[in-house]
Parts: structure tokens; C-alpha cells; sequence
């Protein structure tokens, strides 16, 4: 059974899949009607030639249709630079090329990974016409 808080997408090229991004509900304040770039993978005959970017960039314009906030938290950094310094569609957030520390013991998470984060929101348009 599939989970409905999630939303699975599939991308071809001449019939042959070539990615998969999977975009769930953004968890905690303020985030009544938002949702993030959960899970982005290109296969790597595909990687380097901006089909991760045109994806992410996609998902967030369909989104939008929801009139839904968008969010993405990587830490690809062709993706995360992509949106800082070439893209008019993405906006950084608070926690943009932050790692996450633990206030009280000063440490960095062990769970997570300890590399820069590029975090921002979608502030782009909407996307009609796709199947």
C-alpha cells in the first residue's frame, strides 16, 4: 500500500526511466500547506547534465498549483549553488549552508550528515500542461 503523504514521480526519456523524485509534506511551524523534495535520484548515465535541477525545479511548480509553499534541504552542491547564485526560482531560507548543531551539547548531529545544507524555497510560478 502506498503511503499518501508522499507523492511518487517518475521521468522517462524514449520510455526509459531515468529518475525518480518523491516530494512529502513539510513537517512543523507555519507548514500547514507545505511540502519539500523528499527524495531525488538520477541515474548516473543522467547525472551532470541538469536533469536533477529541471526536476526539482518541476516538482516545485506543480506544487505551486496548490497553492502550497515548496521546499528543498540538499547537500548536492552543484543543486545547492544552482539555487543560490544562478536561479530567480529559489530563495534561501534561515537554514541555508548551515550544518545542524546541537545546542545544548554543541555537538553536530551523528544522525545526520555533516556536510552543508543548501536550503530554500520555491518562490517561481506554476506549471501547467505536463502528463
Amino acid at each position: 500500500m502506498a503511503n499518501k503523504s508522499y507523492i511518487f514521480l517518475l521521468y522517462e526519456w524514449n520510455d526509459a526511466p531515468i529518475a525518480i523524485s518523491i516530494i512529502g509534506r513539510q513537517i512543523g511551524r507555519n507548514t500547514k500547506k507545505a511540502y519539500r523534495l523528499s527524495r531525488l535520484v538520477v541515474l548516473p548515465d543522467y547525472q551532470g547534465l541538469g536533469v536533477g535541477r529541471n526536476i526539482s525545479d518541476f516538482c516545485a511548480g506543480i506544487i505551486k498549483n496548490e497553492d502550497a509553499k515548496y521546499y528543498i534541504k540538499t547537500v548536492s552542491p552543484s543543486l545547492g549553488e544552482y539555487n543560490n547564485k544562478r536561479s530567480d526560482l529559489w530563495k534561501p531560507t534561515h537554514f541555508n549552508g548551515k550544518t545542524r548543531v546541537d545546542k545544548k551539547n554543541k555537538n553536530i548531529y551523528t544522525t545526520l550528515r555533516t556536510q552543508k545544507s543548501y536550503c530554500h524555497q520555491y518562490i517561481g510560478k506554476k506549471i501547467t500542461g505536463y502528463s
